[in-house]
């Protein structure tokens, strides 16, 4: 095995070192058996009608093994869920068949969270994952990948585990790699455990063995077995009162609380009035919405779980929670997506919500400050019309009676500012920057004011504010650079800090800079035409990913961050194994790019991580 860099958090000496897996051959390995697909959807009102009856339990007395503690099935189903969520990220490399998702359709309507890993790779998603995943030490031989793959994962396990349990002998033999777990509700108050309801889904190759592995994790606690609808479920009570149960449904395991389990084969089947997640309407627009092939797919029901969390509230003895949802430029949100999916050299996640009447409108456009920051700027977040956001959000919060009161009192103060108008109106797009001069990193708020005699009133204002108020810990210096003031207002308390700091502020047209000292403000202020951050191709390209047009954006040149904090570090202080472990992991990754824009009907966003 050739020399690679150590994994994070490797071994003894004496155990050979595992290296990185390497991507995908371009032939996919043959698969044991193959996950089976949901049926078309049957679209059908969801229903609140009860789940039926189950059959009388079959006592089975004690499963194999000596007494456990009461417990003892909770720890065998954690490590189910341990197992799977670490075993997940690499088995996306094991198949490339595409396929609808096999477990949506067990989920039933009117769940609050649903959250899938398509360990199959559905349409594209092989290829892109493995482009991606190739710029990553250990990832470019690909003739021991399989090898490789279950060595890593037998770490995990291990890890996971505390040495109890091998991926390769005990999971890898049943589990065909797709994943998803289920919230249909959550208890009222803490008095109330038992209203937790929760499924788990994973595709297995060998349903028995999935079983006999489950029994055997289960060791000596109490269980009895039970029909329903054909599927034999193993029903384990231990000292909670939530009843756990267990079984296999074709291809798919179905794991979780037995209300749950017996309402997710109901959904299945569309029977005693249940439908599917599958069937939901806003499912169906999310998924229309996002990337049809995903190796991530999450759905919340967003109004359902913030009346839960008031109802939490008040079932804790808390006064009534205010409605502070009302207080959110977006308006009331009634259900968020997201997916997350391999694109050549990157990774994107998407995620949508429906948009709100309530919902603070701004302009859609290509960064309007991006033209005016430096060229070496490493770190851009952007968001427009910040003053016509404030303002909204504050109309919006007065609706809410204890924040009307609050505010009350200062309306008075922030009238003699001329109002919140005066005060806030004048902001537009304001981003925050970084920018990297060789090793020299400096930083603050730059903006391009909706009004530049608002923002130019409003800085002088402040100014004398300060001035007028005869603080001996307030030093305040004006300095001309190019015909534009530069106003320093420096502190110093030397209990505090030990030495003086100082912001310093510039207006110059529409252009409105506050720095940590004067030299950002200035490098802002030379910027000139051709040499500025949307100047650079490096931008353009990594912008291009998203939406140019947009309402916010996120630019940050990972790259750049990381080289910055290296060279920061004093000398000596950088561990080794930061070096052996960590860094050729840090490497590969070149760009973080994001966007949110507002359509018509749906509000999206979007993140994408570039590899170099």
């Amino acid at each position: 095995m050739t020399d690679q860099p150590r994994e994070p958090g490797e071994g003894s000496p004496t155990e050979p070192a595992a290296t990185a897996p390497p991507a995908r051959p371009a032939t996919p390995p043959a698969q044991p058996g193959a996950p089976s697909t949901a049926p078309s959807a049957q679209p059908a009102a969801p229903s609140t009608a009860p789940i039926a009856p189950p059959t009388t339990p079959v006592p089975t007395g004690s499963l194999q093994g000596k007494p456990r503690n009461g417990l003892r099935w909770g720890i065998a189903l954690l490590v189910v869920a341990i197992v799977a969520a670490a075993a997940s990220a690499a088995f996306f490399l094991l198949s490339g068949r595409a396929a609808a998702s096999p477990m949506l359709g067990y989920a039933p309507s009117g769940s609050l969270m649903y959250v899938e890993i398509r360990g199959d790779l559905p349409g594209d998603q092989r290829q892109h994952l493995g482009a991606f995943l190739s710029g990553f030490p250990g990832f470019a031989d690909q003739s021991t990948l399989d090898a490789k793959l279950t060595e890593t994962l037998d770490r995990i396990v291990r890890a996971a585990t505390d040495g109890k349990h091998s991926y390769a002998s005990e999971i890898k033999p049943w589990w065909g790699g797709a994943i998803a777990i289920d919230v249909p509700a959550l208890p009222d108050s803490p008095s109330q455990p038992d209203a937790f309801r929760a499924a788990g889904y994973l595709t297995v190759t060998d349903g028995a063995r999935a079983q006999a592995w489950l029994k055997e994790q289960l060791g000596g606690a109490t269980s009895s077995t039970e029909a329903y609808d054909g599927i034999q479920l193993t029903v384990v009570q231990g000292s909670s009162p939530i009843k756990v149960a267990y079984g296999v449904d074709a291809s798919m395991l179905v794991v979780g609380d037995l209300n749950s389990v017996k309402a997710s084969l109901d959904a299945r089947r569309h029977q005693s009035g249940r439908t599917s997640l599958a069937d939901d309407a806003n499912v169906k627009q999310a998924l229309a919405a996002l990337p049809a092939d995903h190796l991530v797919f999450g759905f919340v029901d967003s109004g359902r779980l913030l009346e839960w969390s008031r109802r939490m509230s008040q079932g804790a003895g808390s006064a009534a929670m205010p409605d502070f949802s009302a207080c959110s430029p977006a308006g009331p949100v009634t259900w968020g997506a997201f997916s997350l999916r391999a694109d050549g050299k990157t990774i994107r996640m998407d995620s949508i919500e429906p948009t709100s009447t309530s919902r603070v409108k701004l302009t859609r456009t290509t960064s309007r400050v991006a033209p005016r920051l430096p060229g070496n700027t490493i770190v851009q977040i952007d968001v427009h019309d910040v003053g016509t956001l404030a303002l909204g959000t504050l109309e919006a919060c007065r609706k809410i009676p204890e924040i009307a009161k609050a505010l009350a009192d200062v309306d008075k103060t922030v009238g003699a500012l001329g109002g919140w108008d005066g005060l806030l109106g004048w902001i537009g797009d304001t981003d925050i920057v970084v920018t990297k001069d060789g090793t020299t990193i400096a930083g603050g708020l730059v903006g391009v004011a909706a009004d530049k005699a608002g923002a130019a009133r409003i800085v002088t204002q402040l100014r004398n504010l300060l001035a007028l108020s005869g603080s001996t810990q307030v030093a305040i210096k004006d300095e001309d650079y190019g015909g534009t003031t530069i106003t320093t207002i420096s502190s110093r308390d030397e209990t505090v800090i030990g030495t003086s700091t100082s912001v310093a502020v510039a207006v110059r047209d529409d252009l409105v800079v506050i720095g940590i000292g004067t030299d950002f403000v200035k490098h802002v202020l030379d910027v000139k035409a051709g040499a500025s951050l949307a100047d650079q191709d490096r931008y353009k390209q990594a912008i291009g990913r998203v939406e140019t047009s947009n309402e916010q954006q996120a630019f940050i040149d990972v790259s750049a961050v990381r080289a910055a904090i290296e060279s920061a570090a004093p000398a000596g202080t950088v561990p080794a194994q930061y070096q052996t472990d960590i860094k050729p992991y840090l490497e590969p990754l070149d760009l973080i790019v994001g966007s949110t824009s507002t359509t018509d009907d749906l509000v999206r966003a979007a993140f994408v991580l570039v590899v170099k």
